[in-house]
């Protein structure tokens, strides 16, 4: 499948005919080299400076702002201010290979189920995999 069969060209940002969240689009390879590069403050402040100079609204001085308050935190203090503002963690979903269950197996996962187990919490979710 191309880039092209699931974007929109960015004249109104960024759209996906099934978005799941925006920085969806590097999903293929995230899952082949469990890597992170979109959850980065370089490509955050990247993606940023598209805005600014790749829209109608960013040339005019209107550009969309990116806020990404939960970049710098772990997965643990995620978790612990997730919980502190009673956010329904029983609906959240890490998980790349898209089953009825999480995996339990990917790294995003893996990440999850440590931050919940460091903040000395249970997490909400089924997996697969115990």
């Amino acid at each position: 499948m191309s880039l092209q069969e699931h974007c929109i060209p960015i004249d109104r940002g960024v759209h996906r005919r099934e978005p799941r969240s925006l920085f969806d689009l590097h999903r293929r390879e995230l899952r082949r080299f469990q890597r992170y590069p979109d959850c980065t403050p370089q490509f955050i402040e990247a993606f940023q400076r598209v805005l600014d100079v790749g829209t109608k609204a960013g040339i005019e001085g209107r550009a969309i702002k990116i806020e990404a308050p939960l970049l710098r935190l772990s997965k643990t203090d995620i978790v612990r201010e997730a919980t502190r503002l009673k956010v329904p963690l029983e609906l959240t979903w890490s998980c790349y290979e898209g089953g009825e269950k999480a995996c339990g197996r990917c790294d995003s996962c893996q990440l999850r189920r440590r931050g919940f187990s460091e903040a000395g919490l249970k997490d909400p979710i089924e997996y697969e995999v115990k």
